[in-house]
């Protein structure tokens, strides 16, 4: 349990490296809203009758709450729905869990604690674009966000009220909570000194540079959709009902709504099509404008006072073929730039699509073997030092590995794990003197757990 907390200093890069040179497997949508799943939740109708289970001062607990968050658990498969006692014990717990919150947001309320509403939408914003990234492309997400009968907006405002209440109850640990955690190095070095024949030593691993080439990650021009967004473009101009085009010749999932998008904060929208929207007056038809889905005609059907727009949208996707072949193209022309010499740390600064490792020079650090993907541990294994990759393919794109270097299993030195220990020591103490507080605060705030009471 020790090594699983925490590992060592080399290894901080790890889980990142995980993500980044093995492609992620995309989940439901359902899935990744996480616990702003509950507008999604299946229910009855007034087949239900909802019931409060708990109250918190002024805050009530409704049985929906819990049974939402049971339903996502079964969806992850962390829960055995046929197993009626792991679902009370599940329910109970979960419970406990909003009470805590309750009681926290209680108590922050009391202290006047409040979340600005630029800290809010930037949490939102946030979420939002996390939850896009799980997505291989922004139509995929469209239309994962119509097969469950939602939309952008209705993100956005169930995001919203749980976001506020989260960054307020954040407010209240850090003020009062963890200000007053301090880990000094002589504690570090007292734990060190305990426990350090318990750490695991520090696997065998690779130290890479990479360059990844995503599929679209490049300017790549579709010429057949730009032709037939063109003409339809042209026959807008002459007249034509817009939501009849759609109907007729868009390729995204709202065609059959007449390309009714619907309300959008600019900042959801791909940067160019934002820019296009940001030139129209309310009725007006966008230029062609191309983004890595392909081609896109806008109209603008509103502006609300909050900033949103209304669109609606003839969009003609880009051949997926194509995407791929210019991929490989530039990967090709950068592997062919690495043959020639150049160095690849300056390469991989300007022509890698990985945002997390470009601006060091395409550098992930050590990667242990184990942790390599099967799509790239035959080719790591067998280079020697200094060696380029081939050109390898996943489903991000295509990459090329530079080996830096070797790194044998080793035992970790005290500099190798120190910055972690001292993270593991204020959480321990953060949870201590959490749980004090909490006790305290509980004795203040009025709460009411039904479900106990019940049996």
């Amino acid at each position: 349990m020790f090594g699983a907390s925490v590992g060592t200093g080399r290894h901080s890069n790890v889980r990142r490296v995980r993500l980044s040179v093995r492609a992620a497997v995309t989940l439901p949508v359902l899935i990744l809203f996480g616990w702003c799943a509950s507008f999604l939740v299946p229910r009855a109708g007034a087949e239900i009758v909802d019931r409060i289970i708990a109250i918190v001062g002024d805050e009530i607990i409704l049985s929906s709450e819990v049974d939402e968050e049971v339903f996502l658990a079964q969806l992850q498969n962390r829960l055995d729905p046929a197993d009626e006692s792991a679902v009370r014990e599940f329910r109970e717990q979960v419970l406990e869990s909003l009470i805590e919150a309750k009681v926290l947001y209680e108590k922050a309320r009391v202290e006047g604690i409040r979340a600005t509403r630029e800290e809010i939408d930037q949490r939102v914003d946030d979420m939002l674009a996390n939850v896009r990234s799980q997505f291989p492309s922004e139509q995929a997400f469209l239309e994962q966000l119509e097969q469950e009968n939602a939309s952008i907006d209705d993100l956005r405002k169930a995001y919203r009220i749980r976001v506020e209440q989260q960054l307020i109850v954040g407010k209240l640990v850090e003020r009062s909570i963890m200000s007053q955690v301090v880990v000094d190095e002589r504690e570090i070095r007292a734990y060190w000194d305990t426990h350090h024949d318990e750490i695991p030593a520090i696997p065998a691993g690779l130290v890479l540079r990479r360059i990844l080439i995503r599929f679209g990650g490049g300017e790549v021009v579709d010429s057949a959709s730009v032709e037939r967004a063109t003409i339809v473009r042209r026959r807008l101009e002459s007249g034509e009902d817009f939501a009849t085009l759609a109907k007729v010749f868009s390729e995204g999932p709202a065609a059959a709504r007449g390309g009714e998008l619907g309300g959008f904060h600019p900042d959801d929208l791909a940067p160019d099509l934002a820019t296009a929207v940001a030139e129209l007056e309310v009725g007006a038809i966008s230029r062609v404008v191309l983004t890595d889905r392909g081609a896109h005609i806008l109209r603008l059907d509103g502006r609300e006072d909050d900033g949103r727009v209304r669109l609606s949208q003839i969009v003609f996707l880009r051949d997926e073929e194509a995407v791929r072949a210019a991929a490989r193209a530039r990967a090709e022309a950068v592997s062919a730039r690495l043959r020639a010499g150049e160095s690849f740390a300056e390469i991989a600064r300007t022509e890698s699509d990985d945002s997390v490792t470009r601006d060091q020079g395409g550098f992930i650090g050590q990667v242990p073997v184990e942790s390599l993907g099967p799509e790239y541990r035959p080719v790591l294994e067998s280079m020697e030092v200094g060696d380029i990759s081939e050109i390898l393919e996943d489903q991000e794109g295509f990459t090329i590995f530079l080996l830096e270097g070797r790194e044998g299993e080793r035992l970790p030195t005290y500099e190798d794990v120190r910055d972690r220990l001292g993270v593991l020591l204020e959480q321990q103490k953060g949870e201590e003197r959490y749980r004090e507080y909490l006790e305290k605060a509980r004795e203040e705030i009025f709460v009411e757990n039904r479900m106990t009471a019940e049996g």
